[in-house]
């Protein structure tokens, strides 16, 4: 893990709010950006998934999660990486929390697993949580 994303105590990732790309929170549309970044390395080498940089835009019910491209970690690029249904959406504490269910990967997503999976694969319910504007 690196650029401030970090472990819970549950074992989760944890992405901060990254406050140097402002937020649009409004009841029709939604955009959040996190920071940090994530590194897996699996068989032997033959597998590595870097997720980067995740941010966030939800229309009504629906959301899509985008990603720094994995093979260029120093550019702009972005790769749109998963879509997710909103399952839930509170406010609390000056906060507000959007919990992302039924996520899958996009076929524009699978060179992130250097294409090893198939568009359409369950990828694991997340949470986003960012402080309240104003």
């Amino acid at each position: 893990m690196s650029d401030g994303a970090t472990a819970t105590y549950q074992n989760e990732v944890l992405f901060p709010f990254d406050p140097s790309v402002p937020p649009r929170i409004r009841a029709s549309e939604t955009f959040l950006a996190f920071a940090g970044a994530i590194t897996f390395v699996a068989h032997a080498g033959m597998l590595w998934v870097r997720i980067a940089d995740p941010w966030v835009n939800i229309t009504g019910d629906r959301g899509s999660l985008t990603v720094q491209y994995p093979e260029t970690p120093d550019s702009q690029a972005r790769i749109e990486f998963a879509s997710f249904t909103v399952a839930a959406h509170e406010e609390f504490d000056g906060q507000e929390r959007w919990t992302a269910e039924q996520v899958q990967l996009l076929s524009s997503g699978l060179t992130v697993f250097g294409d090893v999976y198939e568009a359409g694969e369950a990828l694991e319910p997340f949470t986003m949580t960012v402080p309240r504007p104003g």
